[in-house]
């Protein structure tokens, strides 16, 4: 992502995490709390396990810079064509996620998926989405 891109894209509490593959718009709060706004991949690396490397990364990371201990994130799918929601619980699923809720707000479906650190996943009862978290392939 380009520094103009960055400028663009980023509000005042929000950080970057990229690699190769694509990248994570993330805030951390003071309680070792990251909710995860946007993951983008690009589009080549599309089923090959880069975006399980990527986020894979990302968490230890947070782990070991933040010591983040609960990720959030409310995942929509952003090219249906290439992926639907069924398949991208599944990809949160593999990568230690557990969905908390399941809804439709606007017209378009979403999850909001928790994961405690690298322990066992929390169970909490979510009623409002908790990010505006979103997956997307760069065209």
């Amino acid at each position: 992502m380009s520094q103009v891109e960055r400028n663009s894209v980023l509000s005042e509490d929000q950080i970057l995490f990229e690699n190769k593959y694509g990248f994570i718009i993330y805030r951390i709060d003071n309680e070792s709390y990251c909710d995860i706004d946007f993951i983008r991949i690009d589009k080549n690396s599309f089923r090959s396990g880069k975006g399980t490397e990527l986020l894979q990364e990302f968490i230890k990371f947070a782990n070991d810079k933040f010591n983040v201990n609960e990720y959030y994130l409310d995942a929509v799918v952003q090219n249906p064509d290439i992926m639907n929601m069924d398949n991208l619980i599944s990809f949160y699923k593999n990568n230690g996620f557990e969905i908390a809720e399941r809804f439709t707000m606007d017209e378009v479906e979403r999850a909001t998926m928790v994961k405690e650190g690298s322990k066992n996943i929390i169970k909490k009862d979510i009623k409002q989405p908790l990010s505006n978290t979103k997956i997307s392939l760069k065209k």
